[in-house]
Protein backbone atom coordinates (compact mmCIF):
# COMPACT_ATOMS: atom_id res chain seq x y z
CA UNK A 1 0.00 0.00 0.00
CA UNK A 2 1.14 3.55 -0.69
CA UNK A 3 0.35 6.73 1.22
CA UNK A 4 0.32 10.25 -0.16
CA UNK A 5 0.73 13.44 1.83
CA UNK A 6 -0.45 16.54 -0.02
CA UNK A 7 0.22 20.05 1.26
CA UNK A 8 -0.12 23.54 -0.13
CA UNK A 9 1.39 26.86 0.70
CA UNK A 10 0.59 30.32 -0.49
CA UNK A 11 -2.50 31.67 -2.15
CA UNK A 12 -3.74 30.45 -5.54
CA UNK A 13 -5.35 33.83 -6.23
CA UNK A 14 -3.18 35.56 -8.87
CA UNK A 15 -4.66 38.93 -7.84
CA UNK A 16 -3.19 38.67 -4.33
CA UNK A 17 -0.20 41.03 -4.50
CA UNK A 18 1.02 40.03 -1.02
CA UNK A 19 1.61 36.42 -1.97
CA UNK A 20 3.19 35.80 -5.34
CA UNK A 21 3.71 32.07 -4.83
CA UNK A 22 1.51 29.02 -4.62
CA UNK A 23 3.05 25.60 -4.08
CA UNK A 24 1.33 22.25 -4.09
CA UNK A 25 3.55 19.37 -3.03
CA UNK A 26 2.99 15.65 -2.64
CA UNK A 27 5.08 12.98 -0.98
CA UNK A 28 4.24 9.37 -1.81
CA UNK A 29 5.71 6.50 0.17
CA UNK A 30 5.23 2.86 0.85
CA UNK A 31 3.48 1.89 4.04
CA UNK A 32 6.65 0.36 5.50
CA UNK A 33 8.35 3.79 5.39
CA UNK A 34 5.55 5.54 7.23
CA UNK A 35 6.52 4.24 10.67
CA UNK A 36 10.11 5.36 10.16
CA UNK A 37 8.98 8.81 9.01
CA UNK A 38 6.65 9.19 12.01
CA UNK A 39 9.46 8.17 14.36
CA UNK A 40 11.91 10.67 12.86
CA UNK A 41 9.32 13.47 12.85
CA UNK A 42 8.59 12.72 16.50
CA UNK A 43 12.29 13.05 17.34
CA UNK A 44 12.50 16.37 15.49
CA UNK A 45 9.41 17.72 17.27
CA UNK A 46 10.85 16.65 20.65
CA UNK A 47 14.17 18.36 19.89
CA UNK A 48 12.42 21.57 18.89
CA UNK A 49 10.04 21.46 21.86
CA UNK A 50 13.03 21.00 24.20
CA UNK A 51 14.62 24.07 22.60
CA UNK A 52 11.61 26.39 22.93
CA UNK A 53 9.83 25.21 26.09
CA UNK A 54 10.03 27.26 29.26
CA UNK A 55 10.42 26.03 32.83
CA UNK A 56 6.66 25.99 33.42
CA UNK A 57 6.02 23.74 30.41
CA UNK A 58 5.77 20.01 30.60
CA UNK A 59 8.49 18.02 28.89
CA UNK A 60 5.64 16.35 26.99
CA UNK A 61 5.02 17.83 23.57
CA UNK A 62 1.59 19.52 23.46
CA UNK A 63 -0.96 17.49 21.53
CA UNK A 64 -1.48 20.19 18.89
CA UNK A 65 2.19 21.22 18.57
CA UNK A 66 3.01 21.61 14.89
CA UNK A 67 6.03 22.66 12.90
CA UNK A 68 5.22 25.51 10.51
CA UNK A 69 8.08 27.42 8.93
CA UNK A 70 5.97 30.57 8.75
CA UNK A 71 5.47 30.48 12.53
CA UNK A 72 9.11 29.57 13.21
CA UNK A 73 10.56 32.31 10.98
CA UNK A 74 8.01 34.85 12.19
CA UNK A 75 8.58 33.90 15.85
CA UNK A 76 4.84 33.34 16.38
CA UNK A 77 2.93 31.11 18.79
CA UNK A 78 5.31 28.82 20.73
CA UNK A 79 8.18 30.16 18.65
CA UNK A 80 7.95 33.62 20.26
CA UNK A 81 10.25 32.09 22.84
CA UNK A 82 13.05 31.99 20.28
CA UNK A 83 13.27 35.78 20.46
CA UNK A 84 16.23 37.12 18.53
CA UNK A 85 18.56 34.31 19.59
CA UNK A 86 20.31 33.53 16.30
CA UNK A 87 21.74 30.26 17.69
CA UNK A 88 18.26 28.89 18.26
Amino acid sequence: MYFAFVDESGNPDPKDKNNKFYVLATVVMQEKGLNHLNKECGKLKQDIWTLIKIDDDSSEIPHKFELHMDDICGRRNHYKRLGNDINK
